[in-house]
């Protein structure tokens, strides 16, 4: 009954009147249910020592008594937290108590104790008063009930009626009950005060506890001692991949690359562990990520699992891979560019020579050919030295006003011209427009010339075509800069394309394995990016997209805003 009215479990003393409600009408039902049945029991079997009470005033007894029960369940269902529905119960038991006395033999009743009952009950439900007034209702109705069985009408009476053997002790049974009761609630609620703010605290602590998790980036996973995960937070979820249902069971070495002997070496008493490891993700991609594990003590003290703390340190690794491999590079370059310094002047030296020989002997046949090759191939080493300098030491970039237009033109006539590009279709893109930027114009001109040369390469023998095209700012001010080298050469295999920038890597056999490096170091300087896209046997497509800031153009708002007095007359 109690949990269809929503009966709610409170401290008696200042709580929720609900529960006391409920609670009261429950424990009125089954006391009136057992008072009446001790009624009955007389006249059923005579020998039993208690009063009989004729049939004729227990009839209104009953109706009185459940349908007041009834009333007063729906008063509650109305109001459920209301303290006069509690003092109002109580107060019409004192009625049916006081009846019920008078009826079975007033002092001597052996329903006294219902007093003591009812007494107790106002002292619970009804703080801080209720006990005083339970108290004073109780010893006024018991008094008035046994002068008026005794047949005391008058208040000098009343001390007669005090000297019975039984009266005084009962009153002081009153008294030292309301008391008693009166201690035992307040330090009830003195204790449930303390536990609601532990509790309070508790929470507080908890959620602040939960919200530390669910906050940090890295990844936190609870085993239990089965090494089988529990529970994980959010960064842990998103690092791996996997959601926290799918995760929760399984055995942490389905997730961590863990050497064979660490779970046992934990389960031996090792306290604290920190490794790097591979850790599968819902990618099928290994990550690399740093791990520590240490015991997860319970509240007893004693040890129930395991905490283990990991971060992605992918990202770092290749980090540092690159700061080492740059370090690498750099103390060759240094060596490099010196030694190809020393080389290019003797190897000048040589050409010149050749010459001059050549020019003064006039030789012919192998001798010409063989002094051409000597020529040919200096130049050539020359061209090489030339590109390793500039990849190894780049030289400093001077920005200024360049007609990024007019420059891939030029770059076009002049490699057009070139042997290597008889019977190719170079050309600008029909799309591009006049443009003019902010940049080195003498480092986007090497870039050009590279890719162009390198698509020429690339080419077959027959219908070859290698397009420029060139997109300008498309905001006013500052933008950004795309220029396009597009080829239907054979294309770049897709292995390759992370290997094409390397120094002296080339798929061609006329190559030098520098071109496409300085380019993109000659890009990066500018604070660009190189990219390529390729399909094999169709071509490829070299985009160079850099950081620019447009010149203002005439008829700009700063030209009209010149003041009337300063224009010619």
């Amino acid at each position: 009954m109690a949990p269809m009215f929503g009966l709610r479990i409170s401290s008696p003393v200042g709580g929720d009147q609900d529960s006391g409600c409920w609670g009261l009408l429950v424990t009125r039902l089954g006391l009136h249910s057992l008072v009446l049945v001790i009624l009955l029991v007389p006249h059923v079997s005579p020998i039993v020592a208690l009063p009989a009470v004729e049939f004729d005033r227990l009839y209104p007894l009953v109706p009185s008594l459940y349908l007041s029960t009834a009333a007063f369940a729906y008063w509650s269902w109305r109001r459920p937290s209301s303290r006069g529905n509690v003092a109002a119960q109580l107060a019409s038991d004192g009625l049916f108590l006081a009846w019920l006395t008078g009826l079975t033999g007033g002092v001597s009743s052996p329903f006294t104790f219902l007093y003591l009952v009812l007494i107790c009950a106002a002292t619970w439900l009804l703080p801080p008063y209720g006990g005083a007034i339970g108290l004073a209702g109780g010893i006024a109705t018991y008094v008035g009930i046994g002068c008026w069985c005794d047949g005391i009408q008058s208040l000098g009476g009343v001390v007669p009626f005090l000297n019975q053997e039984v009266a005084l002790p009962t009153l002081l049974a009153f008294v030292a009950t309301t008391g008693l009761t009166h201690l035992f609630a307040s330090r009830q609620e003195v204790d449930r005060r303390r536990l609601a703010r532990q509790a309070a605290r508790f929470s507080t602590l908890q959620a602040f506890h939960t919200s530390i998790v669910q906050s940090i980036h890295s990844g936190l996973i609870t085993l239990d001692r089965s090494f089988r995960i529990t529970t994980i937070n959010p960064s842990g979820a998103d690092i791996l991949g996997w959601s926290v249902e799918r995760l929760q069971g399984e055995l942490v070495t389905a997730v961590f690359d863990f050497p064979d002997d660490l779970l046992k070496r934990l389960r031996m008493g090792e306290r604290g562990v920190r490794l790097e490891c591979r850790c599968t993700t819902a990618w099928n991609g290994d990550r690399i990520v740093g791990v520590s594990l240490s015991p997860l003590v319970g509240d007893e003290g004693f040890d129930v699992g395991y905490v283990v703390s990991f971060q992605d340190l992918t990202e770092v690794k290749r980090l540092e891979a690159r700061v080492k491999t740059r370090e690498q590079l750099a103390a060759i370059g240094e060596l490099s560019a010196r030694l190809a310094h020393e080389i290019r002047n003797p190897l000048a030296a040589i050409s010149g020579s050749v010459q001059v020989i050549a020019g003064e002997l006039q030789p012919s046949g192998p001798e010409a050919r063989l002094l051409e090759v000597v020529v040919r191939e200096s130049d050539r080493l020359n061209s090489l030295l030339s590109d390793f300098l500039s990849y190894a030491k780049p030289r400093p970039l001077c920005p200024k006003r360049v007609n990024v237009t007019a420059l891939a033109a030029e770059v076009v006539e002049l490699l057009g011209n070139d042997p290597e590009a008889r019977g190719v279709d170079l050309c600008l893109s029909p799309s591009t427009e006049a443009c003019e930027c902010e940049l080195d114009g003498e480092a986007l001109c090497q870039c050009l010339t590279n890719l162009v040369r390198n698509a020429l390469q690339a080419l077959p023998e027959t219908g070859g075509r290698v397009v420029i095209g060139v997109d300008g700012p498309t905001e006013r001010g500052f933008g950004e800069l795309v220029v396009r080298v597009a080829d239907n050469g054979r294309g770049v295999a897709p292995e390759e394309v992370d290997r094409i920038f390397f120094p002296f890597h080339t798929t061609t056999e006329r190559g030098t394995g520098l071109g496409l490096s300085v380019v993109k170091s000659l890009v990066e300087a500018m604070g660009g990016i190189l990219s390529v896209s390729s399909v094999p046997g169709e071509g490829s497509v070299f985009t160079i997209a850099v950081p620019v800031s447009a010149p203002s153009h005439p008829g700009s708002e700063q030209e009209a805003m010149v003041p009337v007095a300063a224009l010619p007359a």
